[in-house]
Protein backbone atom coordinates (compact mmCIF):
# COMPACT_ATOMS: atom_id res chain seq x y z
CA UNK A 1 0.00 0.00 0.00
CA UNK A 2 1.38 3.39 -0.99
CA UNK A 3 2.26 6.49 1.03
CA UNK A 4 -0.84 8.36 -0.18
CA UNK A 5 -3.31 5.75 1.08
CA UNK A 6 -1.52 5.34 4.41
CA UNK A 7 -1.33 9.11 4.91
CA UNK A 8 -5.06 9.45 4.25
CA UNK A 9 -5.71 6.61 6.70
CA UNK A 10 -3.71 8.39 9.41
CA UNK A 11 -5.57 11.67 8.90
CA UNK A 12 -8.92 9.88 9.00
CA UNK A 13 -8.04 8.22 12.33
CA UNK A 14 -7.11 11.58 13.83
CA UNK A 15 -10.08 13.50 12.42
CA UNK A 16 -12.99 14.82 14.51
CA UNK A 17 -10.64 15.81 17.33
CA UNK A 18 -9.42 12.29 18.08
CA UNK A 19 -6.06 11.87 19.85
CA UNK A 20 -4.29 8.55 19.40
CA UNK A 21 -0.91 7.03 20.20
CA UNK A 22 1.10 5.39 17.43
CA UNK A 23 0.25 2.03 19.00
CA UNK A 24 -3.48 2.78 18.77
CA UNK A 25 -3.10 3.94 15.15
CA UNK A 26 -1.30 0.68 14.32
CA UNK A 27 -4.03 -1.37 16.02
CA UNK A 28 -6.65 0.31 13.82
CA UNK A 29 -4.42 -0.03 10.77
CA UNK A 30 -4.05 -3.77 11.38
CA UNK A 31 -7.85 -4.15 11.28
CA UNK A 32 -8.18 -2.26 7.99
CA UNK A 33 -8.02 -3.63 4.45
CA UNK A 34 -4.99 -1.38 3.82
CA UNK A 35 -2.73 -3.19 6.30
CA UNK A 36 0.57 -4.58 5.03
CA UNK A 37 3.03 -3.88 7.86
CA UNK A 38 3.37 -1.97 11.13
CA UNK A 39 3.93 1.79 10.84
CA UNK A 40 7.25 2.49 12.55
CA UNK A 41 8.01 5.82 14.31
CA UNK A 42 10.46 6.96 11.62
CA UNK A 43 8.00 6.03 8.88
CA UNK A 44 5.21 7.85 10.70
CA UNK A 45 7.37 10.99 10.77
CA UNK A 46 7.73 10.81 6.98
CA UNK A 47 3.95 10.46 6.62
CA UNK A 48 3.48 13.53 8.85
CA UNK A 49 5.74 15.54 6.56
CA UNK A 50 3.96 14.22 3.44
CA UNK A 51 0.57 15.20 4.91
CA UNK A 52 1.79 18.70 5.75
CA UNK A 53 3.45 19.30 2.37
CA UNK A 54 0.54 18.02 0.28
CA UNK A 55 -2.56 19.05 2.27
CA UNK A 56 -1.35 21.62 4.77
CA UNK A 57 -2.66 19.47 7.64
CA UNK A 58 -0.53 19.81 10.80
CA UNK A 59 -0.17 16.75 13.04
CA UNK A 60 1.29 17.53 16.45
CA UNK A 61 2.41 15.32 19.34
CA UNK A 62 1.19 15.71 22.93
CA UNK A 63 4.19 14.61 25.01
CA UNK A 64 2.23 14.49 28.27
CA UNK A 65 -0.41 12.14 26.86
CA UNK A 66 1.76 10.38 24.30
CA UNK A 67 -0.78 10.97 21.53
CA UNK A 68 -0.93 12.58 18.10
CA UNK A 69 -3.64 15.06 17.02
CA UNK A 70 -4.52 17.39 14.14
CA UNK A 71 -3.69 20.96 15.14
CA UNK A 72 -5.66 22.69 12.35
CA UNK A 73 -8.84 20.61 12.09
CA UNK A 74 -10.81 23.47 10.49
CA UNK A 75 -8.34 23.69 7.61
CA UNK A 76 -8.57 19.96 6.98
CA UNK A 77 -12.37 20.21 6.80
CA UNK A 78 -12.16 22.79 3.99
CA UNK A 79 -9.48 21.15 1.83
CA UNK A 80 -11.45 19.76 -1.12
CA UNK A 81 -8.62 17.62 -2.52
CA UNK A 82 -8.10 15.93 0.84
CA UNK A 83 -11.84 15.31 1.29
CA UNK A 84 -12.09 13.83 -2.22
CA UNK A 85 -9.16 11.47 -1.69
CA UNK A 86 -10.34 10.54 1.80
CA UNK A 87 -13.73 9.53 0.41
CA UNK A 88 -11.96 7.25 -2.07
CA UNK A 89 -9.99 5.58 0.71
CA UNK A 90 -13.10 5.14 2.86
CA UNK A 91 -14.87 3.38 -0.01
CA UNK A 92 -11.77 1.27 -0.62
CA UNK A 93 -11.78 0.21 3.04
CA UNK A 94 -15.34 -1.03 2.56
CA UNK A 95 -14.59 -3.11 -0.54
CA UNK A 96 -15.11 -6.51 1.08
CA UNK A 97 -18.24 -5.36 2.94
CA UNK A 98 -19.71 -3.86 -0.25
CA UNK A 99 -19.06 -7.05 -2.23
CA UNK A 100 -20.69 -9.19 0.46
CA UNK A 101 -23.77 -6.95 0.35
CA UNK A 102 -23.63 -5.99 -3.33
CA UNK A 103 -27.33 -6.65 -3.85
CA UNK A 104 -28.10 -3.98 -1.23
CA UNK A 105 -25.54 -1.36 -2.25
CA UNK A 106 -26.24 0.85 -5.26
CA UNK A 107 -24.17 3.64 -6.77
CA UNK A 108 -24.77 6.45 -9.21
CA UNK A 109 -22.78 6.18 -12.45
CA UNK A 110 -19.06 6.73 -11.88
CA UNK A 111 -17.46 10.02 -12.90
CA UNK A 112 -17.03 10.04 -16.66
CA UNK A 113 -13.70 10.59 -18.40
CA UNK A 114 -11.62 9.24 -15.51
CA UNK A 115 -9.63 7.02 -17.90
CA UNK A 116 -8.25 10.17 -19.58
CA UNK A 117 -6.94 11.68 -16.33
CA UNK A 118 -3.63 9.79 -16.29
CA UNK A 119 -2.15 11.10 -19.58
CA UNK A 120 -3.38 14.62 -18.79
CA UNK A 121 -1.81 14.66 -15.32
CA UNK A 122 1.36 13.14 -16.76
CA UNK A 123 1.53 15.96 -19.31
CA UNK A 124 1.06 18.54 -16.54
CA UNK A 125 3.78 16.96 -14.42
CA UNK A 126 6.25 16.76 -17.34
CA UNK A 127 5.37 20.25 -18.62
CA UNK A 128 4.31 19.08 -22.05
CA UNK A 129 1.27 19.47 -24.24
CA UNK A 130 -1.54 16.95 -24.26
CA UNK A 131 -2.88 15.69 -27.61
CA UNK A 132 -6.46 14.56 -28.12
CA UNK A 133 -9.42 14.43 -30.48
CA UNK A 134 -12.51 16.25 -29.22
CA UNK A 135 -16.11 15.67 -30.26
CA UNK A 136 -18.33 18.78 -30.39
CA UNK A 137 -22.08 18.21 -29.96
CA UNK A 138 -23.01 21.36 -31.89
CA UNK A 139 -21.00 20.49 -35.02
CA UNK A 140 -21.33 16.71 -34.55
CA UNK A 141 -17.70 16.24 -35.50
CA UNK A 142 -14.27 15.70 -33.96
CA UNK A 143 -11.27 18.01 -34.13
CA UNK A 144 -7.64 17.47 -33.14
CA UNK A 145 -5.98 19.51 -30.39
CA UNK A 146 -2.45 19.80 -29.01
CA UNK A 147 -2.60 22.13 -26.00
CA UNK A 148 -0.90 23.03 -22.75
CA UNK A 149 -2.98 21.51 -19.90
CA UNK A 150 -3.63 24.06 -17.13
CA UNK A 151 -5.65 22.01 -14.63
CA UNK A 152 -8.54 19.57 -14.31
CA UNK A 153 -11.86 20.17 -12.58
CA UNK A 154 -14.48 17.69 -11.34
CA UNK A 155 -18.10 18.82 -11.23
CA UNK A 156 -21.39 16.93 -10.97
CA UNK A 157 -19.78 13.56 -11.69
CA UNK A 158 -17.89 14.77 -14.77
CA UNK A 159 -14.24 15.71 -15.31
CA UNK A 160 -13.11 18.73 -17.31
CA UNK A 161 -9.77 19.98 -18.63
CA UNK A 162 -8.88 23.65 -18.88
CA UNK A 163 -6.20 23.89 -21.57
CA UNK A 164 -4.37 26.75 -23.26
CA UNK A 165 -3.48 27.00 -26.96
CA UNK A 166 0.22 26.92 -27.75
CA UNK A 167 0.05 30.60 -28.75
CA UNK A 168 -1.29 31.28 -25.23
CA UNK A 169 -4.73 32.42 -26.31
CA UNK A 170 -7.67 32.32 -23.89
CA UNK A 171 -7.97 28.84 -22.29
CA UNK A 172 -10.78 26.48 -23.28
CA UNK A 173 -12.78 24.00 -21.18
CA UNK A 174 -12.98 20.43 -22.50
CA UNK A 175 -15.14 17.57 -21.12
CA UNK A 176 -12.96 14.50 -20.65
CA UNK A 177 -15.62 12.01 -21.75
CA UNK A 178 -15.71 13.64 -25.18
CA UNK A 179 -11.96 13.16 -25.64
CA UNK A 180 -10.40 10.26 -27.51
CA UNK A 181 -6.85 9.22 -28.46
CA UNK A 182 -5.49 11.14 -25.47
CA UNK A 183 -1.70 11.12 -25.09
CA UNK A 184 1.19 13.21 -23.82
CA UNK A 185 2.32 15.57 -26.59
CA UNK A 186 5.87 16.23 -27.77
CA UNK A 187 5.89 20.02 -27.34
CA UNK A 188 7.57 21.18 -24.14
CA UNK A 189 6.23 24.17 -22.25
CA UNK A 190 3.50 25.19 -19.87
CA UNK A 191 0.57 27.61 -19.71
CA UNK A 192 0.82 31.18 -18.50
CA UNK A 193 1.47 31.46 -14.76
CA UNK A 194 -1.52 33.77 -14.46
CA UNK A 195 -3.94 30.87 -15.06
CA UNK A 196 -4.86 29.89 -11.49
CA UNK A 197 -7.78 27.48 -10.86
CA UNK A 198 -9.14 29.53 -7.96
CA UNK A 199 -9.02 32.74 -9.98
CA UNK A 200 -10.19 31.21 -13.27
CA UNK A 201 -13.41 29.83 -11.79
CA UNK A 202 -13.94 32.67 -9.28
CA UNK A 203 -17.63 33.54 -9.44
CA UNK A 204 -18.33 30.73 -11.90
CA UNK A 205 -21.13 28.24 -11.39
CA UNK A 206 -19.84 24.77 -12.18
CA UNK A 207 -17.52 24.88 -15.19
CA UNK A 208 -19.25 27.72 -17.01
CA UNK A 209 -16.64 30.40 -17.58
CA UNK A 210 -18.12 33.43 -19.35
CA UNK A 211 -15.91 36.52 -19.42
CA UNK A 212 -18.80 38.55 -20.87
CA UNK A 213 -20.94 38.06 -17.74
CA UNK A 214 -19.82 39.98 -14.64
CA UNK A 215 -19.66 38.46 -11.17
CA UNK A 216 -22.46 40.03 -9.15
CA UNK A 217 -24.62 39.54 -6.10
CA UNK A 218 -27.59 37.22 -6.61
CA UNK A 219 -30.27 36.60 -4.00
CA UNK A 220 -32.51 33.55 -3.89
CA UNK A 221 -35.46 32.94 -1.59
CA UNK A 222 -36.03 29.31 -0.64
CA UNK A 223 -39.23 27.95 0.87
CA UNK A 224 -40.21 25.19 3.31
CA UNK A 225 -37.95 22.13 3.56
CA UNK A 226 -35.64 23.41 0.81
CA UNK A 227 -34.25 25.94 3.28
CA UNK A 228 -32.65 23.21 5.37
CA UNK A 229 -31.58 21.32 2.25
CA UNK A 230 -29.70 24.35 0.92
CA UNK A 231 -28.11 24.95 4.32
CA UNK A 232 -26.85 21.37 4.35
CA UNK A 233 -25.74 21.44 0.70
CA UNK A 234 -24.94 25.02 -0.38
CA UNK A 235 -25.83 26.02 -3.92
CA UNK A 236 -22.47 27.80 -4.32
CA UNK A 237 -19.32 28.32 -2.25
CA UNK A 238 -20.20 32.01 -1.76
CA UNK A 239 -23.56 31.23 -0.12
CA UNK A 240 -24.56 33.40 2.86
CA UNK A 241 -27.89 33.55 4.66
CA UNK A 242 -29.04 37.18 4.87
CA UNK A 243 -32.65 36.87 6.00
CA UNK A 244 -35.21 34.39 7.28
CA UNK A 245 -38.83 34.13 8.34
CA UNK A 246 -41.58 31.58 8.92
CA UNK A 247 -41.01 28.93 6.26
CA UNK A 248 -38.48 30.84 4.14
CA UNK A 249 -34.91 32.12 3.99
CA UNK A 250 -32.96 34.34 1.60
CA UNK A 251 -29.40 33.50 0.59
CA UNK A 252 -26.87 35.76 -1.11
CA UNK A 253 -24.36 34.59 -3.75
CA UNK A 254 -21.52 36.18 -5.71
CA UNK A 255 -21.45 34.61 -9.15
CA UNK A 256 -21.79 35.14 -12.89
CA UNK A 257 -25.21 34.29 -14.34
CA UNK A 258 -25.02 31.29 -16.66
CA UNK A 259 -26.86 28.24 -17.99
CA UNK A 260 -25.76 25.98 -15.12
CA UNK A 261 -26.95 28.50 -12.54
CA UNK A 262 -30.50 28.71 -13.92
CA UNK A 263 -30.56 24.93 -14.30
CA UNK A 264 -29.70 24.50 -10.63
CA UNK A 265 -32.36 26.96 -9.48
CA UNK A 266 -34.97 25.09 -11.55
CA UNK A 267 -33.94 21.89 -9.80
CA UNK A 268 -35.64 23.28 -6.68
CA UNK A 269 -38.90 23.78 -8.62
CA UNK A 270 -41.42 26.13 -6.96
CA UNK A 271 -39.40 26.13 -3.73
CA UNK A 272 -36.84 28.65 -5.06
CA UNK A 273 -37.35 32.24 -6.22
CA UNK A 274 -34.69 34.59 -7.55
CA UNK A 275 -35.38 37.94 -5.88
CA UNK A 276 -32.35 39.92 -7.10
CA UNK A 277 -31.16 41.19 -9.57
CA UNK A 278 -34.04 42.04 -11.91
CA UNK A 279 -32.16 40.69 -14.93
CA UNK A 280 -31.93 37.25 -13.35
CA UNK A 281 -35.66 37.34 -12.52
CA UNK A 282 -36.46 38.32 -16.11
CA UNK A 283 -34.23 35.57 -17.49
CA UNK A 284 -35.94 33.01 -15.28
CA UNK A 285 -39.39 34.25 -16.33
CA UNK A 286 -38.40 33.76 -19.98
CA UNK A 287 -37.10 30.24 -19.28
CA UNK A 288 -40.28 29.26 -17.40
CA UNK A 289 -42.44 30.74 -20.16
CA UNK A 290 -40.57 28.77 -22.82
CA UNK A 291 -40.91 25.59 -20.78
CA UNK A 292 -44.65 26.13 -20.30
CA UNK A 293 -45.09 26.44 -24.07
CA UNK A 294 -43.86 22.87 -24.43
CA UNK A 295 -46.75 21.58 -22.32
CA UNK A 296 -49.64 23.40 -24.02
Amino acid sequence: MGKLEKSLFIVEQLSDGKRLSLKEINERFERSSLYDAEILPRTFARYKEFILMNWGIIIEYDFSAGTYYIDNEDYADTTELYKYLLTSVRVSNLTSEIMRNRDRVHFSPVSTGVDNLYPILTAIENRKTVEFDYFTFGKQESSHHDRFPCFVQEWEGRWYLVAEHQNHKTPTVFALERMSNVKVGSVEGQPENSIDPNVYFAGSFGVNHNLDEPVQEVRIKFYDAQVEYVKAKPLHSSQKEIGAGDGWAIFSYNLALCYNFYQQVLWHREKAEIVFPDKAREDMCTIISNISELYK
